[in-house]
C-alpha cells in the first residue's frame, strides 16, 4: 500500500477551495429537464487516504400533490461500517435561502438521512439544498470499496429517497439485492483525482481539466440517468469500438489481456441484441469496468462492474454470461425502472431472460436453451433441499430467510423460467410484442408488476390472472399423471378424453394450462389444454386419431411430471352408438327444413 506523504495530506485544502470554487458553476452546464431532479456533484476522490470529499447540489422539483416539511435521502457508505467504510454529513444547506438546515441520520443500519426543510415545499414548488460529506472507502472487494488497484464507487452520495403512493421508501441498504428505486434524474460531475487515475463513470466525459503538476478535474454529464457510479484505478487499460452510433468501452487491468478484448465484444453483441430487439439503446456510450468482487457483477446506468477473476480463458463463458446480464440491465432498471426493493422480479427476472436470449439471438436457439436449462436445472436443484417462494417478493423477505441465497434461485432462475413458458404459452410473436410494448410504455418510467401483466394482457387479447395468480405470486411447482386416456371418432375428426391427476397437493386447486404433445399417425400435436383441480376430466377435439400422449414431454411449464408416453385406448365399440347419435341429430334437422319449405310453398298455392 502506497504510504501517504506530506505532500499529499496538504493537497487535501486545496482541494476543498477547488470544491467551493466548483459549486458556483450554473448547474445548467447541459440541456436539463425542469421536471427532472438536478445532481450536481463535486467530489475529489483521494486515492493516498481513501477518502472521498464531496459536495452536492441538488435540484428537486416536488411532482407530489402533498406539501413536505422534510426530505429523505439514502446515504448507504454508513451500511460498511464494519468494513470501515462511512459516509459523513457536514453540512445541508437551502442553497437559495442561504440558511444552515437541521438533519439528522437514523435507519436500522443509519441509512436514512432526514433533513428538515426551513420552508414548506409545495406541490410544483422546486428547492435546492447543498450537501457537504466526507466518504472514507472501505477495504472491500464490492461495488463499493477498494480492493486490488481498483476503486468501486457506487452509491458514495446522499441518493434522493422515492415518495409513491405507499409513502416514502426508506428501505435498509441490501446485501444480496440491489437497494435503487430511483426516477430518472440529470447528472453534472466533476471528478478531481491524481493526473494518473483512469475513470470510467456514468454518463459522457466533456472536459478534462489540468490543475497544476498532480492533478486533474474530469467533467461527467449524464441526463435521463436513474444514479451516478464511477470506478477508479491507475492500472486500467481501454480499449473500445462502436456499434452504430455508441461508443462500448472496456477497462481492465493489463495482466487480463485479450479477456479486456473479449469482454468489449461481448458488451457490444449485447448492446446490438437488446437493441434490435427490444428497444434501441438511447445513450451516447457504455462501460463495461473490471472490478475486484466476490460476486459475478453489478449494474449502473451506462457502466456495469465485472468481477476480475471472470477474466479468464477458462471463464470465458461466464464472462459472457455475465456482461450480457449486467448490459442487460441497461433495459430493465435503467431504462424501464421499478422498485428493486420491493418487485426486484422485474429488472432481475426480465434481465435473465435478455441473458438467455442474448444466446439465442448471437447464435442459435440451441445455444438459448442451454442456459434456460442451465437455469432450470439450478432451480430444481434448489427445490430439491429448500423451499419455494413466490418471484414476486421482496429482497428483505429472502435477506431475513434462513437461506437468503433462496433470491438468486427464486427470483433470477425461476423468475426467467415463469417468463419463458409465458412466451411458450403465447407464442413468439405475442410475447416479443408485449415485452416490446411494455418497454416503449414504461421507457424512463417506473413499472409496477401489474403494469408488466396490463400490457401482458392488452397484447395477448387473454385473461391472465390465473398465470400471475400461480406463477408470480403463487409457488409451489405442479406434476401431473395421467390415470385414464381414450379416444373416438367424431363429425369433426376423434375425440380424446384424458384423466389428468394432479400429485402436488400445494396445487390441488389450481387452474393451469399445461402442454400435451399428441402422437398421430402422420405427426405429433403440441396441445395447451386446460387443467383444473387434483383430478380434471379433460376433452378435446383432434382432425387425426391419437395413439399416444405425453405431459409438457419439453419442460416448457416448471414441474417434473413424468417422462412417459401414455398410449390411448381406442374406443372402437362406440362407433355405432355414435355414428347413430349424430345420424338422429342430422335427421331430425333435415326433417324440420323439410317441413318447413312444404308449409311455405303451400301458402304460396304452389303445387307441390
Amino acid at each position: 500500500m502506497k504510504r501517504c506523504t506530506r505532500k499529499s495530506l496538504m493537497l487535501v485544502p486545496l482541494i476543498v477551495i477547488l470544491l467551493l470554487e466548483i459549486s458556483l458553476v450554473n448547474p445548467k452546464a447541459f440541456a436539463y429537464n425542469a421536471q427532472r431532479d438536478k445532481y450536481l456533484l463535486n467530489v475529489f476522490l483521494d486515492d493516498i487516504n481513501f477518502i472521498l470529499k464531496g459536495q452536492l447540489i441538488l435540484e428537486h422539483h416536488n411532482r407530489h400533490n402533498k406539501v413536505f416539511d422534510e426530505l429523505y435521502f439514502h446515504v448507504y457508505p454508513n451500511a460498511f461500517k464494519s468494513y470501515g467504510g462511512y459516509i459523513t454529513i457536514e453540512s445541508v444547506q437551502n442553497f437559495d435561502s442561504l440558511k444552515q438546515l437541521k438533519f439528522v441520520v437514523e435507519g436500522e443500519d443509519s441509512t436514512i438521512l432526514k433533513v428538515y426543510l426551513d420552508s414548506p415545499l409545495n406541490p410544483g414548488s422546486t428547492i435546492k439544498l447543498k450537501l457537504n460529506f466526507t466518504v472514507k472507502i472501505p477495504f472491500r472487494g464490492d461495488r463499493f470499496g477498494y480492493r486490488n488497484g481498483i476503486f468501486a464507487l457506487g452509491y458514495f452520495y446522499p441518493i434522493l429517497a422515492m415518495y409513491d403512493e405507499t409513502g416514502w421508501n426508506l428501505n435498509p441498504y441490501t446485501w444480496i439485492g440491489d437497494p435503487v428505486y430511483a426516477e430518472i434524474s440529470d447528472y453534472d460531475v466533476y471528478i478531481v483525482t491524481r493526473e494518473y487515475m483512469v475513470i470510467a463513470a456514468t454518463g459522457v466525459q466533456v472536459e478534462v481539466e489540468q490543475l497544476g503538476e498532480e492533478l486533474k478535474r474530469e467533467h461527467w454529464v449524464a441526463p435521463k440517468v436513474r444514479e451516478f457510479a464511477f470506478v477508479a484505478s491507475k492500472y486500467f487499460t481501454v480499449l473500445k469500438t462502436t456499434w452504430e452510433n455508441i461508443t462500448i468501452y472496456s477497462y481492465f487491468k493489463e495482466d487480463k489481456g485479450s479477456m479486456g478484448d473479449a469482454a468489449l465484444k461481448f458488451g457490444e453483441k449485447a448492446i446490438k441484441a437488446f437493441s434490435e430487439h427490444v428497444g434501441r439503446y438511447p445513450y451516447p456510450e457504455f462501460r463495461i469496468v473490471e472490478v475486484d468482487f466476490g460476486y459475478g457483477g453489478m449494474e449502473y446506468p451506462m457502466l456495469v462492474m465485472i468481477a476480475s477473476n471472470l477474466y479468464t480463458p477458462s471463464t470465458a463463458f461466464y464472462l459472457e454470461l455475465v456482461v450480457a446480464h449486467e448490459t442487460g440491465h441497461q433495459w430493465f432498471y435503467s431504462l424501464v425502472g421499478n422498485d428493486e426493493y420491493d418487485e426486484p422480479w422485474l429488472d432481475e427476472g426480465f434481465t435473465e431472460m435478455l441473458t438467455i436470449l442474448y444466446f439465442e439471438w448471437n447464435y442459435d436457439w440451441k445455444r438459448g436453451l442451454e442456459v434456460l436449462n442451465m437455469y432450470k436445472s439450478r432451480y430444481y436443484s434448489y427445490l430439491s433441499r429448500y423451499s419455494d417462494y413466490s418471484i414476486a417478493l421482496p429482497v428483505g423477505f429472502f435477506e431475513k430467510s434462513s437461506y437468503p441465497h433462496a433470491y438468486y434461485y427464486i427470483v433470477y432462475r425461476k423468475g426467467s423460467c415463469v417468463l419463458f413458458m409465458l412466451r411458450r404459452m403465447l407464442g413468439d410473436e405475442t410475447f416479443f410484442n408485449i415485452i416490446r410494448t411494455y418497454f416503449r410504455r414504461f421507457e424512463f418510467k417506473i413499472a409496477k408488476i401489474k403494469d408488466f401483466k396490463q400490457v401482458a394482457e392488452e397484447v395477448s387479447g387473454e385473461d391472465l390472472d390465473w398465470f400471475f395468480e400461480q406463477w408470480v405470486y403463487g409457488n409451489g411447482i405442479p406434476s401431473y399423471d395421467i390415470v385414464a386416456s381414450k379416444t373416438y371418432p367424431s363429425v369433426g375428426g376423434y375425440v380424446l378424453e384424458m384423466d389428468v391427476e394432479q400429485l402436488n397437493s400445494l396445487l390441488f386447486n389450481a387452474k393451469l394450462k399445461i402442454p400435451f404433445l399428441i402422437k398421430t399417425s402422420s405427426g405429433d400435436y403440441l396441445k395447451w389444454l386446460w387443467v383444473n383441480g387434483s383430478l380434471s376430466k379433460i376433452k378435446t377435439v383432434l382432425p387425426e386419431r391419437p395413439l399416444a400422449v405425453k405431459i409438457d414431454p419439453y419442460d416448457y411449464v416448471l414441474g417434473e411430471d413424468p417422462k412417459i408416453t401414455f398410449y390411448v385406448e381406442q374406443v372402437d365399440v362406440m362407433l355405432p352408438d355414435v355414428f347413430i347419435a349424430q345420424f338422429s341429430v342430422v335427421t331430425v334437422l333435415l326433417f324440420a327444413s323439410l317441413v318447413t319449405i312444404l308449409i311455405y310453398k303451400k301458402r304460396k298455392g304452389e303445387v307441390i
